[in-house]
């Protein structure tokens, strides 16, 4: 028997099948088109993380008696982005793989910035503002990956091979 069909009645040639087990069929191609939508993905994380690197560093500054309040708009708007983005990959391609390589993405283009070039120039500097960017956008671009993905009466693509009571 071909252990990538359904077993909705217990499969008496395995022993250690219970019953009702089913498992899920495992596809291990991917389309051209599919390919191709992932790569997409990655490259458009590096160039938000690219944008991200030079754009976070605008804010807004209004005097406020004698303190002064910043608030980092830039910073704001690519998180923003970046959360937002992340999602549509993820429901677009119907798995989190795609949420994955664009975070991946985004993520390397961040910290190749916050490296010290060969000049010495840094694009995102070391101070906390610089820290909350790349740190936030680490826990929001993680978590908008992990968002369970819209039902949509089949099981996820993006969690081949999980057993279904």
């Amino acid at each position: 028997m071909d252990w990538n069909t359904t077993c909705s009645q217990g499969c008496p040639e395995r022993a250690d099948s219970p019953a009702r087990l089913i498992t899920v069929p495992r596809a291990n191609k991917y389309s051209v088109g599919s390919l191709l939508g992932l790569l997409g993905c990655l490259v458009l994380g590096l160039a938000i993380g690219t944008m991200g690197a030079f754009v976070q560093a605008h804010r807004v500054v209004f005097p406020v008696g004698s303190l002064v309040v910043a608030i980092p708009w830039g910073a704001l708007l690519v998180l923003l982005t970046l959360v937002l983005v992340t999602r549509v990959a993820c429901r677009v391609a119907g798995r989190r793989l795609a949420g994955f390589l664009l975070f991946s993405g985004w993520a390397v283009s961040t910290l190749g910035f916050a490296l010290e070039s060969g000049s010495g120039d840094l694009a995102i500097s070391g101070g906390a503002r610089q820290w909350g960017y790349v740190i936030g956008g680490a826990l929001l671009g993680a978590a908008a990956i992990w968002l369970p993905l819209p039902s949509t009466g089949h099981v996820d693509r993006g969690m081949r091979g999980d057993r279904l009571p």
